[in-house]
């Protein structure tokens, strides 16, 4: 009998820690700290805030502009642009998050807006990227570029399009890198090859959205569980008042269709991260007070699970 119930508490023993494995994972969070930018973990899905690590000083990480940040699932390193104050121009970073230290920075001038970064996920810490050029009348125009890791990220200009950034993303499994950008047409999207050569261009439209779609940036984000681009969007629940929704790219027809999973009215959804060992996915989002929340969804079945206030001022995470 002792040894039945020692051999239970050990089997118990064994179960919860598999459990607590599968469904605990650190991920990575960027946030303004006063003056500075703090990198740090948060704990998917127990903590109500997050751990600063590393703070970039006298530099702010500015969520409004389009997609500055991006994070190797591989390497674990974590590439983002910092702002200088009083439009004092950028610095592109890399930082390694499990030693938490910077191993690599470029400082840029102010006339060069860097934006859409998403990792290659290969051992070589590729990125790509685009551009706007403020120096000369080529306002409208989206410069294509790499980020050289090893070349402490410099970056190499690849080509250019007529567009306005909308969103971007990496695609693993086929090695693909997409571009939505709008134009006096509409929306589209672009697709490249792992050597930025251009494969596809397709129009886009919205489907299944339940209010009009503002023209805003999408923020996309790739889902690894279930291999999917997932898009933040904002429609206009109100004369007064804004919504955000989940949508799923159509990798074959390229329209954007909106899920079941909506924010309350009034929350703007500011990055939403695709766990790699499970079908769930966490939206940090800010009300009109303010005050931030996280939303923790379930891509299997399209449904909300929880909402609460995030005691951290989460503006990108991975």
């Amino acid at each position: 009998m002792v040894k039945f119930l020692i051999a239970l508490v050990l089997i118990l023993t064994y179960c919860t820690i598999q459990s607590s494995a599968q469904t605990n994972f650190n991920g990575v969070g960027i946030w303004n700290l006063k003056l500075n930018i703090a990198i740090g973990v948060i704990d998917y899905p127990t903590s109500d805030q997050a751990v600063p690590k590393v703070q970039l000083p006298n530099l702010f990480y500015d969520d409004k502009s389009f997609q500055q940040s991006t994070f190797n699932n591989q390497t674990k390193v974590l590439t983002l642009i910092a702002q200088r104050f009083n439009n004092g121009g950028s610095v592109i970073y890399s930082i390694d998050t499990v030693a938490w230290k910077v191993i690599g920075s470029t400082s840029y001038g102010s006339l060069y807006k860097f934006g859409g970064l998403a990792s290659d996920q290969t051992s070589g810490n590729g990125v790509y990227g685009v551009y706007v050029d403020y120096s000369s009348n080529r306002l409208g125009i989206l410069n294509t570029i790499t980020l050289s890791f090893a070349n402490n990220n410099k970056a190499s200009s690849v080509g250019s399009f007529a567009g306005d950034y909308r969103g971007s993303v990496y695609v693993p499994s086929s090695q693909q890198y997409y571009i939505a950008f709008t134009n006096t047409t509409g929306l589209f999207v672009k697709v490249f090859d792992k050597k930025y050569k251009e494969v596809q261009e397709k129009q886009s439209l919205f489907a299944n959205n339940d209010f009009p779609v503002i023209d805003t940036p999408l923020n996309l984000v790739y889902d690894p569980q279930n291999d999917q681009i997932i898009a933040n969007v904002q429609m206009q629940y109100s004369s007064t008042q804004v919504t955000c929704g989940l949508a799923y790219l159509d990798l074959n027809t390229f329209d954007f269709f909106l899920t079941n999973m909506y924010g309350y009215s009034g929350d703007y959804f500011l990055f939403t991260v695709g766990l790699t060992t499970s079908n769930i996915a966490y939206t940090f989002s800010i009300d009109f007070n303010g005050l931030f929340y996280v939303y923790k969804w379930n891509l299997f079945t399209g449904v909300y699970q929880t909402y609460s206030e995030y005691y951290t001022p989460i503006l990108a995470a991975f």
